[in-house]
């Protein structure tokens, strides 16, 4: 197996903080977050993720500062019986300058606070179970616009809901949260199924520099059972598109909740692996794939494309 940088596994556990705060609290349920519409972003087919503070209700949210714990959905997971592995999808965004609970003074940045977690808690969860399934540091296209906000892309498997308690529960676990919410600004941690499967790392082609193709959909709140027409349309077009150019799929994610985030809901991510950065290029400036996306985006509440650099891709869970 490839090994992964300490401070990338810290950012696959970000979910673990958030589901730790909730078992730890006993305050009760809130309704989950509702949906708020936000203005579409024109020629990037999203748009923007709320800025600043998260949405949520005026009381102190339960849960980390950098998002609104859903936790009704927390409570459903932690009371089902489902036994299956299931994937974390994290969309980060660090802070500039690290800020902790306490007041300290300290001159680390948001990042650096974050990389301090995979010390003590993440080595937690690899040792239950957690597996890395895929990283990435989001690319912004100076000519797009600012759009996302986020700072990168991690996806971690995880043996079951039951699994993940019992490892955010441990005090070894504990130690070292408050960098992670020290270090990060906002994050939208999604629970999901994988339900298309993807190829192990090993099975890639050698590459120097890969780079992948994140995207995330929103239509109707109930995963992939509703999908609409033109996404199916959409992603049936992509993939020859994008196999044409070099692409790998790397996975079909259904969602079953937005356990942090910003009030919006999700319904299913796709990821693509592409060798370098010109062949995802090319895809992109496929007329093809414009006219695609327009009739896909016109029965989309909500999407991100987002390109990754930095690319990691592990076994894609596939040990216990």
């Amino acid at each position: 197996m490839h090994r992964v940088h300490p401070g990338r596994l810290a950012l696959l556990a970000v979910a673990a903080l958030s589901l730790a705060a909730c078992a730890s609290d006993d305050t009760g349920s809130e309704p989950a977050p509702t949906r708020e519409p936000t203005p579409r972003v024109p020629g990037t087919g999203s748009r923007e993720p709320a800025a600043g503070t998260p949405t949520g209700p005026t009381e102190k949210p339960v849960g980390p500062s950098f998002g609104t714990l859903n936790t009704d959905l927390a409570a459903t997971l932690m009371q089902s019986a489902d036994d299956r592995p299931f994937f974390m999808v994290n969309l980060i965004k660090f802070r500039e300058h690290a800020v902790y609970a306490d007041g300290r003074k300290t001159g680390l940045t948001g990042k650096e606070a974050n990389d301090l977690y995979s010390a003590t808690g993440v080595q937690r969860l690899v040792a239950g179970g957690m597996r890395p399934a895929m990283f990435g540091n989001v690319v912004i296209d100076p000519t797009a616009p600012p759009v996302p906000a986020w700072d990168q892309v991690a996806i971690a498997r995880y043996p079951s809901y039951a699994a993940f308690f019992a490892m955010t529960s441990d005090p070894k676990f504990q130690q070292g949260v408050e960098h992670k919410d020290a270090g990060v600004l906002t994050s939208t941690v999604l629970v999901t199924h994988r339900v298309v499967d993807a190829p192990p790392a090993a099975e890639l082609p050698a590459a120097p520099a890969p780079v992948m193709l994140f995207e995330l959909f929103a239509h109707a709140g109930t995963g992939i059972s509703d999908r609409p027409d033109s996404l199916s349309a959409y992603l049936d077009g992509v993939a020859p598109l994008a196999t044409a150019n070099g692409g790998v799929a790397l996975g079909t994610y259904a969602v079953v909740g937005a356990l942090i985030g910003d009030g919006r809901a999700w319904d299913e991510a796709q990821v693509w692996w592409f060798p370098d950065r010109s062949s995802l290029d090319a895809l992109l400036a496929d007329p093809e794939l414009a006219t695609l996306t327009a009739a896909r985006d016109a029965d989309l509440e909500d999407s991100y494309r987002l390109l990754l650099s930095g690319a990691a891709v592990e076994p894609m869970g596939r040990q216990p």
